[in-house]
């Protein structure tokens, strides 16, 4: 019987161990970046609060109505006085502490929901509320807003939001 015929196939052991051993210094150098993910969400929420904040100022603004920005450890909302320009000037224009904000929330462009949700893991300095004027000035003093390493300032005189 010849043996030159006999076909041999698989792969040996040095080429698995081999293969298993690349794997592993790959899964050493990746694994960090997985966790890096949470830096990455907590940038791209603030900048989400950040651009919400600008839409709010725009808003009272243009709708010649009050916008407050509702920032609380996990989420934030926008919502407007519960009575409309045309029913209640007054209270669009020098809002009372105690108008009821819920009755009209406002979604962003582009979303469905009112209320927006930090990721998990990201949390925001303190809760806050800032309440701006149709005039684009802000009710109360101003205000510095953290998340995470990131942080912005809301001017009340004029209502300017301005990344640190």
């Amino acid at each position: 019987m010849n043996c030159d015929n006999h076909r041999t196939e698989g792969f040996t052991l040095i080429e698995l161990v081999a293969v298993m051993v690349l794997i592993g210094i790959l899964a050493l150098y990746i694994m960090p970046r997985f966790r890096a993910l949470d830096t990455f969400s907590g940038r791209g929420y603030f900048d989400q609060l950040i651009q919400a904040t600008r839409y709010a100022r725009r808003l009272a603004d243009t709708s010649n109505c009050a916008v407050r920005v509702h920032i609380q450890a996990d989420s934030f909302s926008l919502a407007q006085p519960s009575q409309s320009p045309l029913n209640d000037w007054a209270t669009c224009t020098n809002p009372p502490a105690s108008t009821d904000w819920t009755k009209t929330p406002i979604t962003l462009p582009g979303t469905t929901t009112s209320t927006y949700q930090a990721p998990a893991g990201v949390t925001i300095g303190s809760a806050t509320d800032i309440v701006f004027l149709p005039s684009g000035a802000t009710t109360g003093p101003g205000v510095t807003v953290a998340v995470g390493s990131n942080s912005f300032v809301v001017n009340q005189a004029t209502g300017y939001v301005q990344r640190q």
